[in-house]
């Protein structure tokens, strides 16, 4: 399976986070964790003591993904710096609970739909964006070819405004022993 992601920081990725996970909490409990949770049991808090210490940032910015971003805000917190995560589409299907000071969101659809997950954060600490991947779509201005539309979708009128949106599956659920 072709992630896109170099078989080395793969084992990098992997290897730190157990490390981390063995040093937290010891060795037969890692275990027990990885057989039910898989990569969702890591929280590489260990290693984000140790990048936070060394760096001192103002604010830690991170995505609705889980393990390394959750451990990133709990840690950061910690050290009472700022954090901000970025939730990237509609709030469905996110792995962990968002803690962030701050976090920002396509639209108001996606607050009601982290807030009906569990996500009980008050409205203010939410603020509407958007996605600068839907931005170009607002930019096009070029001309519509009407004879493809009417020929490949003769059911929509030629004058009407449409929007093509591609979308591809947000979460995967790899099985990491099949990818090597």
């Amino acid at each position: 399976h072709d992630s896109g992601i170099p078989y080395a920081e793969t084992i990098a990725y992997l290897g730190i986070s157990y490390w981390d996970m063995i040093q937290r909490i010891g060795e037969e409990e890692a275990e027990k964790q990885w057989q039910t949770l898989g990569m969702n049991a890591f929280n590489p808090q260990l290693v984000f003591e140790r990048v936070m210490r060394k760096l001192q940032p103002d604010m830690v910015v991170v995505t609705n993904s889980p393990r390394s971003e959750r451990a990133a805000v709990e840690v950061a917190k910690k050290y009472n710096i700022a954090t901000l995560c970025m939730v990237d589409l509609f709030g469905l299907n996110h792995l962990h609970t968002i803690s962030a000071q701050h976090i920002t969101v396509l639209c108001e659809n996606t607050i009601k739909n982290l807030q009906s997950m569990g996500v009980e954060r008050p409205r203010e600490v939410f603020y509407v964006t958007g996605n600068p991947a839907f931005d170009k779509i607002f930019d096009y201005r070029g001309d519509i070819d009407l004879a493809f539309r009417k020929q490949h979708f003769p059911s929509i009128p030629v004058k009407k405004k449409m929007i093509l949106w591609v979308d591809g599956k947000a979460y995967y659920n790899l099985d990491i022993k099949e990818m090597y």
